[in-house]
C-alpha cells in the first residue's frame, strides 16, 4: 500500500509540474500613442507615435499608414521607419 502511495504522488507531483510549466501568459495587443498631426499642406503632414507596450510580442514594424479615406489600414499608403 505504500509503494502505491508514493507512485501515485510521484505521479501527481509529476502532473502538476508538466501543467504548470506549460502555462505561458497569453499575448495582448500592442499599445500605440500617436501624436496629433501639425504642418499639414497640399502634399505634406507632419505626424508620429510611439509604440508604448509590445504586448508581449515582437515588434515586427513602425511606421506610419495614410489614406485619403477614413481609417487607412497598411493596405493602403505607408512608411516603415525602422
Amino acid at each position: 500500500m505504500k509503494n502505491n502511495s508514493l507512485i501515485y504522488l510521484l505521479l501527481f507531483s509529476g502532473l502538476v509540474f508538466i501543467l504548470l510549466s506549460t502555462c505561458k501568459e497569453k499575448p495582448t495587443l500592442p499599445t500605440v500613442s500617436t501624436t496629433a498631426t501639425s504642418n499639414l499642406t497640399a502634399n505634406s503632414v507632419t505626424t508620429g507615435g510611439e509604440v508604448t507596450d509590445d504586448g508581449k510580442q515582437a515588434i515586427t514594424g513602425r511606421g506610419i499608414c495614410w489614406s485619403t479615406k477614413q481609417n487607412p489600414t497598411i493596405a493602403d499608403n505607408i512608411t516603415t521607419d525602422g
